[in-house]
């Protein structure tokens, strides 16, 4: 982070009981009201054309339960269409794929895993 970064966030939280800090682990964090919310995953570095296959993604602070990809999509198998996109959750980047049930989609790399 710069020193500008730093001075920011500083003067954004300095008026609160917040913290906002770096980790290597999970990149970017707030501490707030006592409780840790994770919120960036980098970008997943999947191949077009990997068949991969939706999971749960894992929790983003300490009392969450792991996050299900939703729409009946746990274990259901894809391609990969597109290359990861930058999204505004930062959950792994946004992919575009196809299953044959639910069609052509956007989704979160945090809920694929690579089928070997």
């Amino acid at each position: 982070m710069t020193s500008l970064s730093l001075a920011i966030i500083s003067a954004v939280t300095s008026n609160t009981s917040n913290e906002v800090y770096y980790s290597q682990p999970c990149s970017y964090a707030i501490y707030m009201n006592e409780q840790e919310y994770r919120w960036h995953s980098p970008d997943r570095d999947i191949p077009v054309g990997t068949l991969v296959r939706f999971v749960e993604a894992p929790p983003r602070y300490e009392e969450e339960d792991w996050r299900d990809p939703g729409e009946d999509l746990l274990g259901t198998t894809a391609i990969i269409l597109s290359e990861a996109q930058s999204d505004s959750y930062n959950w792994g980047g946004r992919f575009s794929l196809h299953t044959t049930g639910h069609g052509y989609f956007y989704h979160w790399g945090d809920f694929l895993e690579i089928i070997q």
